[in-house]
Order: structure tokens, then sequence, then C-alpha cells
């Protein structure tokens, strides 16, 4: 039981990590294919919208980590934002679309570390909605 404890402790600082990771991806980490001198294209609005998508995701994790007096459901509503916000990142290249050429980079770079990202991110917030239910029972 105290490795959970000791593993919610650092969801929030986790959080905000992978807030920073998504909105630096499509930019600098793996750069989408307008970045790389080829033209504008489907990618490159998906990487804007992930930008844009890993500042809301970083704003979040700032107030988890410096949530003060806080309640529970503002937490817990916190966390559920994150986890929406996990999904949304995993869907974006779906919805706005990438080159599925084998040879540009958003293929084989930017869109699998986005969901890779992504899932992890959902996976986090969920351990921090469940983690804030237990906390109320024990």
């Amino acid at each position: 039981m105290n490795g959970i404890k000791v593993l919610v402790r650092f969801v929030p600082g986790a959080l905000l990590l992978l807030g920073i990771l998504i909105a630096l991806t499509p930019i600098i980490i793996f750069p989408v294919c307008e970045l790389q001198g080829f033209n504008r294209m489907a990618c490159s609005y998906m990487g804007l919208f992930e930008a844009v998508t890993g500042l809301l995701i970083i704003i979040l994790g700032v107030l988890l980590l410096v949530k003060g007096r806080t309640t529970t459901f503002a937490t817990r509503l916190i966390g559920l934002l994150l986890f929406i916000s996990g999904l949304l990142v995993v869907m974006i290249p779906e919805f706005t679309g990438y080159c599925h050429s084998s040879r540009m980079p958003c293929n084989y770079g930017t869109v699998p570390g986005l969901r890779l990202e992504g899932i992890l991110l959902s996976l986090l917030s969920l351990i921090w909605i469940i983690s804030s239910f237990r906390k109320e029972q024990g």
C-alpha cells in the first residue's frame, strides 16, 4: 500500500512533465513535416493543435501541483480534464489528419510519440482520480 502512496505523490509532477513533452513533441522532439523543410500539410495543423493542448495540460498540471486549499472535488475535476486531454491528444491526429507516407516525419515520429504520451497521460490521470477516492475512504 505504501508503494501506491509514493506513486501518487509523483503523479502531479509526471502529469506536468507529460504536458511539457506533448507541447514540445510536434515542435522540437519529433518536429512535424513543415518544420523539417516540407510544404505546409495537415500535420502542420495537427502539430499546432497538439502544442496548444500540451499548454492546457501544463496549466492543469501546475494547478495540481499548487492545489493548496482546493477541495477534493476540484482535484478530481482537474484529473478528469487531464484524462479527457490525454484522449484528445491521441485523437487529434485522426481528426486533423497527417501524412500517411512512411517517409514523412509526422508518420514515423510525431504521431506515435504523441499517442504514447496521450495514453500515459490518461493512465496517470486515472491513477490520480482513483487515488482521490481511496483517500476519502481511508
